[in-house]
């Protein structure tokens, strides 16, 4: 009960602070993926911008229904191989453009290359923003 109220707190804020993608007829809504999928190397976002906005931290966010960019980073994790032991530095937010469709969503992934070599894990090349799931509301 108390995760569905700040849902609903978190995209109250959204439409207040991000009025003109906020308040479509058509709108959509984007995501990270909830839960780290280490078996397919598939980890956490953190939105960044949206468009050209500095969205306000949310579970989800609303937004109208077209082409929109979106500025990701990655989120460290703990079960990362031990490969990665240069990825835990800064970490480069990356861009991945969606077209968003009415009444969807839309959950981000960082999806991470356990091989990378030091140079990749050094420069942020090591992973990239991926859809990882869409879903029908």
């Amino acid at each position: 009960m108390m995760k569905l109220k700040l849902i609903a707190i978190s995209s109250l804020l959204a439409l207040i602070f991000l009025p003109g993608l906020a308040l479509a007829k058509e709108h959509g809504f984007v995501m990270s993926i909830m839960n780290v999928i280490p078996q397919e190397q598939m980890y956490k976002v953190e939105m960044q911008r949206i468009d050209d906005k500095n969205p306000m931290p949310a579970e989800e966010y609303y937004v109208a229904a077209g082409e929109h960019s979106f500025r990701v980073s990655l989120v460290p994790d703990p079960t990362w191989s031990p490969k990665l032991m240069y990825a835990n530095h800064e970490i480069s937010a990356r861009e991945i453009t969606i077209t968003i469709e009415d009444k969807t969503t839309y959950q981000i992934g960082g999806k991470v290359d356990p091989d990378a070599s030091e140079e990749a894990q050094r420069n942020g090349t090591f992973w990239e923003p991926v859809i990882y799931k869409t879903l029908k509301r």
